[in-house]
């Protein structure tokens, strides 16, 4: 067993591992260092799709936003996490959809994520600078910047605030006794069922939970779980009162699972990403929102070998090394078990790999790490200041990359030229990109990026769509009109496609093809207010007034922001008088 006692490096540091209240201030001091300058950064990636949508920023009622699916413009998914939805709505009521506020309450939680992972590690590394050390890295490692400048990495900053502090509860009340221990633990029950409210990948907390409760060092292993089986029932009830509201609003209690290839493609698949995962955990440079992950080929593929022999040689160190070095097995273990929900082999919605899905597991890969640092450190005699000093500048240099590499998130355009220069080969990027470009009034620019996402991916429906959208721009409505029928030919369920090609029938005066594409509009999407407002128009002009009001209506009820709208809607309803 390695030395755990803490090592001689000054009794100022002594002090500070010693001292809780020193040790949090720092770990929360370093994570806002790191991240400080996103609170100027706007919204990026498909912020502007997800977050400002009525319900969202304030204009509904709270009760609006806890039974709203989350749509990404006219894409409705199959999401429910409501307690991500009403921080979004909160901080919308609050700064009235200023991204900086929406940067700052992230940033807040991710501090917080950092202090629970600080005390996390204290209950399982012995006392020094090892559980310090944990926290420190959990708030400065660059594999969070996305999880932390991504507005909608909230979800799992909220999630995994929700799982540590289940874990810590569960873990206070198996020191109680009596009522206080029924009420952490009904507590940490609660704790569950938010953080699953914020994302599904906290069903794993249980889990967790009992690691934790048999790997916390000196208190019974195993047989600490067993008195603690009310706890992991509690629980339980809390995840079956999730799949219940889940249920409720979506008809569903399905958890995004879809059906996916076979079970042995998944696996080879999971092996794949390994060594990614593994990568960015130890060499976190060239971070990627949107990595590509071609399917394996068979089992002798380089990677998945490659990710098959890591698997090993990581359950071998904890097997053999686990218990000899503090926290390094319970570590890799919590590692791995976080990592399962994201690993490909449950087929759920999402990216194959993303580096926002390490935020949970990393926690397990911090205190190991830790660990094993803290270890070396009581074992350096004379070159203990030393590698205290080669500690402290690793954790600089990992501050310093993950503020660099915030960089990207800054807006809209920053992030997807740099997704084009990350990913040149990438349709969407292109694309995407070619919006922002058409959004700033760059047509040229804006027209090469289509081009080009239609020379990587012919027939690609996105930029057919954004080519008609800059065709009608420039009043070449022909054009227009031929590239709106070509992204319809590729995929005609596009209600935004054929929402456009509306508009150029009402311009030409064609009101009965202008009210029948609008209507094809809703009927594939009948939540997006625009398209009933447009509908709503045509109607009223061919004089059909009461059935525009009752479209009128429903598109204020979806979002009351619109004056124009409740104007049209006041002169419908007073028959055309002032």
């Amino acid at each position: 067993m390695l030395d755990s006692r803490l090592p001689d490096v000054g009794h100022g540091c002594a002090g500070l591992f010693r001292r809780r209240g020193a040790s949090i201030l720092a770990v929360v001091l370093a994570a806002l260092a790191t991240y400080i300058m996103t609170l100027g950064y706007d919204f990026a990636f498909d912020d502007h799709y997800v977050i400002p949508a009525a319900w969202q920023v304030g204009a509904g009622s709270a009760l609006e936003v806890l039974r709203a699916p989350v749509r990404a413009g006219e894409v409705l998914l199959v999401y429910f996490r409501p307690l991500t939805a009403l921080t979004y709505w909160l901080d919308g009521f609050l700064w009235q959809g200023n991204p900086g506020g929406f940067h700052l309450t992230n940033l807040l939680l991710h501090a917080v994520v950092s202090v629970l992972v600080l005390q996390v590690a204290r209950r399982l590394l012995p006392d020094g600078p090892g559980p310090l050390l944990a926290g420190l890295l959990f708030a400065v490692h660059p594999v969070h910047v996305e999880a932390v400048a991504w507005v909608q990495g909230r979800v799992d900053l909220l999630s995994v605030a929700g799982v540590l502090l289940a874990i810590l509860l569960g873990l206070a009340g198996a020191e109680a006794a009596g009522g206080r221990r029924l009420l952490c633990w009904v507590a940490s029950a609660a704790a569950y069922l938010l953080a699953l409210l914020a994302k599904e990948v906290a069903v794993v907390a249980p889990v967790l939970t009992a690691l934790v409760l048999a790997g916390e060092p000196g208190r019974g292993g195993w047989r600490r779980v067993q008195a603690c089986l009310p706890l992991l029932g509690l629980q339980g009830v809390a995840f079956l009162l999730y799949l219940g509201l889940r249920t409720a609003a979506l008809g569903s209690p399905s958890l995004g699972l879809l059906a996916g290839p076979p079970l042995g493609d998944r696996v080879l698949l999971a092996l794949r990403v390994i060594p990614v995962y593994l990568r960015l955990l130890l060499w976190p440079v060239g971070l990627n929102p949107k990595h590509a992950v071609a399917p394996p080929s068979g089992f002798l593929d380089g990677d998945v070998l490659m990710g098959a022999l890591l698997l090993a040689g990581l359950g071998a160190l904890g097997l053999t090394w686990g218990r000899r070095v503090p926290g390094l097995g319970l570590g890799l273990a919590w590692l791995a078990l976080a990592w399962l929900p994201a690993s490909n082999l449950v087929p759920i919605r999402g990216y194959v790999l993303a580096e926002r899905y390490l935020y949970l597991p990393s926690a397990g890969f911090c205190i190991a790490l830790a660990g094993a640092a803290a270890g070396v450190m009581a074992l350096g005699g004379r070159w203990r200041g030393a590698l205290v000093a080669t500690a402290t500048a690793l954790l600089l240099t990992l501050g310093g990359l993950a503020a660099a590499q915030t960089g990207i998130w800054r807006d809209p355009r920053t992030f997807y030229e740099g997704l084009v220069r990350l990913n040149p080969d990438s349709a969407l990027a292109h694309n995407n990109l070619g919006s922002v470009y058409l959004g700033f009034g760059e047509e040229e620019r804006a027209a090469k990026e289509f081009g080009e996402a239609l020379r990587l991916h012919p027939g690609h429906p996105g930029a057919l769509n954004n080519l008609g959208i800059l065709a009608q721009h420039r009043g070449d409505l022909t054009e227009a009109r031929r590239f709106y029928r070509e992204a319809l030919a590729v995929r005609s369920n596009q209600a935004e496609v054929w929402n456009n090609l509306g508009t150029i029938h009402e311009a030409e005066g064609d009101l009965a093809r202008a009210a029948a594409a609008y209507g094809e509009a809703i009927r594939l999407d009948p939540a997006t207010p625009r398209f009933l407002a447009n509908l709503a128009g045509v109607l009223t002009a061919q004089g059909r007034r009461e059935e525009a009001a009752v479209l009128l209506e429903r598109a204020i009820r979806l979002d009351p922001t619109v004056p124009r709208w409740r104007a049209a809607l006041a002169t419908l309803r007073t028959d055309g008088k002032p």
